[in-house]
């Protein structure tokens, strides 16, 4: 008999066997995914941008035969085995983590900061939208470029502070995270004389860390250093646009999301609307809305988020000086009434999309959504009332549903069990601090604005240049002037309503400059000037971190 492994002849068949190619294991992730040949461009290849495509980054590999592969560092401490009392638990965090080769040159506590970074700090602040900027582009910039690192670690340090203040566990360092922002600092500026990358490039590592340096100075309460940086990369990211339009699709709209929400979680502590911005401090120039139209339907969350973030932006927008006369026109003038319909209708939209389509919502579309109703209930009394001529505070009573609808999404938001709630308590853009603060300062229902104030008293929590404690001293003193004298349930009088406020923190005294306006001299035609109102001033005890 014949062998079964034998042929006709007898012979054996000679066995087919593959062309033999090296493996590659450094490119990128998509190009790998999809077996095609990366350029390995950083961070983002050319054979992803030129297609359309998302670049996922790179993920570094490291040679087993060198030492870097057999280096460990033990992350239950950012300083030394013997400081424990500094640690920040969190269950997110590993025991320990490979070293990767762009982490050799940094320190052991300054990896254990940017392995923070990457795990906790950059998801809190994305807050609660599924960002590219804080879930992807940032860390494969980090990875390549050192002046980024170091501008993350900071803000890791940062966060950690915010942690251990919170919880009463661990020492604080506050000279970690200015330390790492010098050393940021001085990466760029070397990285920029070197000449060794082209212009696109830098303007993107610029940009990069330009946003890690306005999170890190509004979580630090620094607003003239923010305004600084951030007016310089609005200036930036514009020119890029208009000069390097082939370059700009892919990270150019990334970056432009991300300076919007910046933008607009600015605009909400330096406008009048809130709070009285000095002129000379607050001039930051105004990002153009590309993206508003008001005829497509709003179907899914990522529409509505964008929909609302240039809504309040809109709302916010600061008139170019010279234009206070009656005939200017904004674009808000002249579609008010647009703006509102889409306020009202947008959800039903939503909603309707959601039930044709037969999805469901999970935990956390379901919290964002949330925060997209109470922002919006907040942006409509704004859009509404939108007066800055002058009128009389009264106006805002007209709204008292609407502030009750914001306030009950708030106490939603706020009073979710910890396995319900995926709230960052730590975050950059569209959080719950300005909303409540705006209903306990506009509304002078006795119940409505006591409870916005009673759920800011609940929390610790820090939005930008927000942060719970302060904004509960504020609003404390301004109902305290406004209600002087009155019995639960009587409405505040026009005579006593504070219009604007202007706040200060003084960190070199632990206090909080606050200076509060009452409204003027009323005008023949019934409205009233506020520019002729005496600004008064009040100094209030605060503990800085």
């Amino acid at each position: 008999m014949k062998s079964p492994t034998m042929g006709v002849q007898g012979t054996v068949p000679k066995k087919r066997t593959r062309v033999s190619h090296t493996k590659v294991r450094t490119g990128c992730r998509t190009c790998r995914i999809r077996h095609k040949k990366c350029d390995e461009t950083r961070p983002i290849c050319l054979m992803c941008s030129s297609t359309g495509r998302i670049c996922d980054g790179y993920q570094q590999t490291i040679d087993r035969r060198t030492r870097a592969s057999r280096l460990r560092l033990l992350s239950t401490s950012p300083s030394s085995a013997s400081d424990t009392s500094s640690t920040v638990s969190m269950p997110s965090l590993v025991s320990d983590v490979i070293l990767h080769t762009n982490q050799i040159d940094l320190t052991r506590q300054e990896r254990w900061y940017l392995d923070f970074f990457r795990r906790s700090t950059a998801f809190q602040c994305s807050g609660y939208f599924d960002d590219d900027f804080w879930l992807r582009l940032v860390h494969q910039v980090t990875e390549a470029e050192p002046a980024v690192r170091h501008a993350a670690i900071a803000l890791s340090a940062l966060h950690c502070n915010f942690e251990r203040n919170s919880t009463g566990q661990g020492t604080v360092d506050s000279r970690l995270p200015l330390q790492q922002c010098v050393k940021a600092i001085s990466s760029l500026r070397q990285q920029l004389a070197g000449g060794g990358l082209p212009s696109r490039a830098n303007m993107e590592i610029t940009l990069v860390t330009c946003v890690l340096f306005v999170s890190f100075m509004f979580l630090q309460g620094d607003t003239h250093s923010a305004c600084c940086h951030l007016r310089g990369g609005l200036k930036l990211l514009k020119e890029w646009k208009g000069t390097d339009l082939a370059g700009y699709s892919t990270t150019g709209a990334v970056l432009m999301k991300v300076f919007a929400r910046l933008q607009l979680q600015w605009s909400t502590f330096a406008d009048d609307v809130f709070i009285e911005a000095e002129n000379d401090r607050f001039d930051v120039p105004y990002m153009e809305i590309n993206d508003l139209s008001l005829e497509e339907p709003t179907d899914n969350l990522e529409k509505a988020g964008s929909l609302l973030v240039s809504l309040g932006r809109l709302v916010l927008a600061p008139r170019p000086s010279g234009t206070s006369s009656p005939g200017y026109c904004t674009v808000l003038d002249s579609k008010r009434m647009a703006i509102l319909n889409k306020l009202q209708h947008w959800t039903a939209e939503f909603d309707t999309s959601i039930t044709s389509s037969g999805n469901t919502l999970l935990l956390r579309d379901n919290t964002v959504l949330t925060v997209l109703k109470l922002w919006s209930e907040i942006i409509y009394i704004m859009a509404a009332t939108e007066n800055r001529l002058g009128g009389s505070e009264t106006r805002f009573d007209a709204f008292h549903s609407n502030f009750g609808r914001a306030v009950a999404l708030a106490k939603i938001l706020l009073l979710a069990t910890p396995a319900q709630s995926v709230m960052p308590s730590f975050s950059i853009g569209m959080g719950i601090i300005p909303p409540l603060f705006f209903c306990a300062f506009k509304c002078r229902d006795w119940y409505i604005r006591r409870e916005a104030l009673q759920l800011l008293r609940s929390c610790q929590r820090q939005e930008g240049l927000w942060t719970t404690p302060g904004a509960v001293l504020v609003l404390e003193r301004i109902i305290d002037i406004e209600s002087k004298e009155l019995m639960p349930g009587d409405l505040v009088p026009e005579s006593r309503r504070i219009d604007s406020i202007h706040v200060n923190i003084l960190p070199d005294d632990n206090k909080i400059g606050l200076w509060y306006r009452r409204p003027g001299m009323r005008l023949h035609n019934g409205r009233v000037d506020a520019t002729q109102g005496v600004w008064e001033k009040a100094l209030l005890d605060y503990q800085v971190v």
